[in-house]
């Protein structure tokens, strides 16, 4: 039973004797009911607030700009002998900067977006960099992953 629906037993057993009854009979197991969707959620523990603020700090340290930055320049001017690894670099490089205020920079300057593409000419695919803004101009389309800058959005 929950807390605020008990009842205390002393009166309980107290009016039972009366009809006879020497004790309250045991509550008959019940069902599980499913929530309903109109049901209120408990608010969130202070420490599931605190997991929240570890998970967060752990996902996007102060100097992710720098770790990218780092991680851009190494990557630049490399391929990596597989399509799969190729699609597996983008793709995460993506992830991780679309949970921040960081974008991709050409080296001229451009802010730009990667993807990876498969032409059928090549096994491994293309690295691209298109512009950012609505004309999506190719701003780079080649083997080796290109040279990057990782700044704040404007």
């Amino acid at each position: 039973m929950a807390g605020s629906r008990r009842v205390s037993t002393d009166v309980l057993d107290s009016v039972l004797a009366e009809f006879g009854r020497e004790s309250v009979p045991a509550p008959r197991p019940q069902a599980k009911r499913k929530p309903s969707r109109h049901t209120k959620r408990p608010a969130v523990p202070a420490d599931g607030l605190k997991h929240l603020e570890k998970l967060f700090a752990q996902l996007f340290p102060a100097d992710l700009q720098q770790q990218l930055v780092g991680l851009a320049g190494k990557l630049a001017g490399r391929d990596f002998e597989s399509l799969e690894t190729n699609q597996l670099v983008v793709d995460r490089l993506n992830r991780i900067l679309r949970g921040t205020d960081l974008v991709l920079v050409s080296e001229e300057g451009t802010p730009v977006r990667l993807r990876l593409v498969k032409p059928a000419r090549s096994q491994y695919g293309y690295f691209q960099l298109r512009s950012a803004d609505a004309q999506q101009n190719t701003v780079y389309s080649g083997a080796k992953f290109p040279r990057l800058r990782v700044v704040e959005k404007p």
